[in-house]
């Protein structure tokens, strides 16, 4: 936080992508906090179901994500779903 805080950023939520009902909870903090990116940290798998919960809720905002994105089978499987992720 304080890293983010000294770039002039700020964390508004943070939500676990193994939390029970997550599609209902992601789509409530972003409702909320409207957060002007999102980060989706995990694995190549967890990443790709994330971002297609992201696109489910309607979140349109830039995302971001750690280089398991780049993994040859997200990017294959994920399709317009990780496009345009940084």
């Amino acid at each position: 936080d304080k890293e983010v805080a000294t770039l002039g950023g700020k964390i508004v939520g943070e939500l676990k992508i193994d939390t029970a009902d997550f599609e209902t909870k992601l789509g409530e903090a972003i409702t909320r906090d409207q957060p002007d990116a999102l980060f989706i940290a995990g694995y190549s798998e967890g990443i790709l179901e994330s971002l297609i919960t992201v696109r489910n809720v309607g979140y349109t905002g830039v995302k971001c994500s750690t280089s398991a994105i780049e993994a040859r089978v997200t990017v294959s499987r994920g399709g317009d779903n990780v496009e345009g992720v940084y």
